[in-house]
C-alpha cells in the first residue's frame, strides 16, 4: 500500500484562490474554462454538424465576457468560447450553468437576451468596415443543470408567448436550446476521466450528496493520470466538496481524505483544512464586526457616536478574530492535528 505525502507547508494564503462565497461559479470556471476540458464536454453534446468545431482545443477561445448580472451569480454562471473549424466561419457556444435547484421558468427568453447581447457584441467587434453587412455567426446555446428536482422550463421561446390569434406566430421569433440534466445523467463510461469527475462532482453536490459521495469521489481521483492537470482539479473539486456539504459532515469528510492512503492527497487534504479555516475564521469576523455595530450604536448614544461606533468597531474585531481562531483550532484538533501544530499555524500563544 502507497503511503500518503507528507503535508506541504504552504501558507494559509493559498485557499484564497477558491472563492467559497460563490462556489458552483468557481468550480464550473475552473474546469470548462480550460480549453481542453470544455472540448471534451462538448464533443459529448452538440450536434454532429457542429464537431468539427470543438474537436481542437486549440481551435477553441474563451471570451473574456459573462451576461449573469451579479444578482443571478449566486444561480447561474456562464462561458462563451468562440470555435472554428479548418476553412470555415466561427461559431459561438454559449454555455448556461444553472446551478439553482429548480429550473428558470422563462428560460427561453434569459437565453434569447443572452444571445442578443452576444451578437451586439459580435456587431461592435465588426465596426463599420466591410464585415459589418456579413451573416450573424451561429449561436449555440447550451444549458447545464445541476438541480434535484426535474427540469420542467418550456424547451421553446414560443411556449412562453401567448398569441390572440394562432396567424400572427409568424411575428414570434422561435429557437431551442440543448440540455443536460446531471441528475438524469448517466456518467459510466465517460472520457477522460477528468470530464466524469467533474460531472460527477457537479451531480453530488446538486443532489446533497456531497459528504455521502466523497468515497467515490477518491476512488475516481485516483484513476486521474498523473500530472498538472490532476493536481490543479483535484484540489479544485475537493473544496468544492466541502463547500456544498453541510458544515457538520467537515470533520468526517477531512478524516476520510486523511485515510485514503493510496491517493497523493495529503497537500489536498491540508488545502481543504485551510479552506475551512479561513472560512470559520471570516465567519467569525463578520459576526464580531456586527456585534461590534450594535454595540458602537448603543454606547455612541450615551457617550457619543462617533467614539462609540469607533469603539464597538474595534472590539467586534478582536471578538471576531478570538471566536474565528477558536472555531478553526477546534475543526483542526477535531480532524487528528496536534494541537502545538495548530497553535503554530494559527499563531495562538501557549499560555501556559
Amino acid at each position: 500500500m502507497m503511503e500518503s505525502a507528507p503535508d506541504s507547508e504552504e501558507p494559509l494564503n493559498d485557499a484564497l484562490s477558491f472563492d467559497i462565497h460563490h462556489p458552483h461559479d468557481h468550480v464550473f470556471r475552473r474546469t470548462f474554462g480550460e480549453a481542453p476540458m470544455a472540448s471534451a464536454y462538448f464533443q459529448r453534446v452538440v450536434p454532429s454538424s457542429l464537431l468539427g468545431f470543438v474537436a481542437d482545443p486549440g481551435r477553441m477561445t474563451l471570451e473574456n465576457v459573462s451576461f449573469v448580472s451579479e444578482e443571478l451569480r449566486g444561480s447561474q454562471s456562464d462561458l462563451l468560447w468562440r470555435c472554428s473549424a479548418p476553412g470555415g466561419d466561427d461559431i459561438y457556444i454559449y454555455v448556461l450553468f444553472e446551478h439553482q435547484r429548480e429550473s428558470h421558468p422563462i428560460m427561453p427568453a434569459r437565453l434569447l437576451f443572452y444571445m442578443v447581447k452576444i451578437w451586439e457584441r459580435h456587431l461592435a467587434g465588426l465596426g463599420s468596415g466591410r464585415d459589418a453587412g456579413r451573416p450573424l455567426p451561429f449561436v449555440f446555446p447550451l444549458v447545464l443543470y445541476q438541480g434535484a428536482a426535474p427540469w420542467n422550463s418550456p424547451l421553446f421561446l414560443r411556449e412562453l408567448v401567448e398569441l390572440p390569434s394562432e396567424e400572427l406566430r409568424v411575428f414570434v421569433p422561435d429557437f431551442t436550446y440543448a440540455l443536460e440534466c446531471l441528475q438524469a445523467s448517466r456518467l459510466e463510461g465517460i472520457d477522460p476521466v477528468a470530464l466524469r469527475l467533474v460531472l460527477l462532482v457537479m451531480k453530488l453536490a446538486g443532489e446533497g450528496g456531497a459528504a455521502a459521495g466523497l468515497s467515490l469521489v477518491c476512488e475516481e481521483m485516483g484513476r486521474l493520470r498523473e500530472g498538472a492537470e490532476a493536481d490543479r482539479i483535484r484540489p479544485v473539486l475537493l473544496l468544492y466538496l466541502f463547500a456544498a456539504a453541510r458544515p457538520e459532515d467537515h470533520t468526517a469528510m477531512i478524516q476520510e481524505l486523511k485515510e485514503k492512503r493510496t491517493l497523493n492527497i495529503g497537500p489536498v487534504a491540508r488545502n481543504a483544512l485551510e479552506a475551512l479555516i479561513l472560512d470559520g475564521m471570516e465567519k467569525g469576523r463578520e459576526e464580531g464586526r456586527e456585534e461590534g455595530r450594535e454595540e458602537g450604536r448603543e454606547e455612541g448614544r450615551e457617550e457619543g457616536r462617533e467614539e462609540g461606533r469607533e469603539e464597538g468597531r474595534e472590539e467586534g474585531r478582536e471578538e471576531g478574530r478570538e471566536e474565528g481562531l477558536s472555531l478553526a483550532r477546534e475543526r483542526l484538533i477535531a480532524a487528528g492535528m496536534d494541537e502545538a501544530e495548530v497553535r503554530r499555524i494559527l499563531g495562538i500563544r501557549d499560555e501556559r
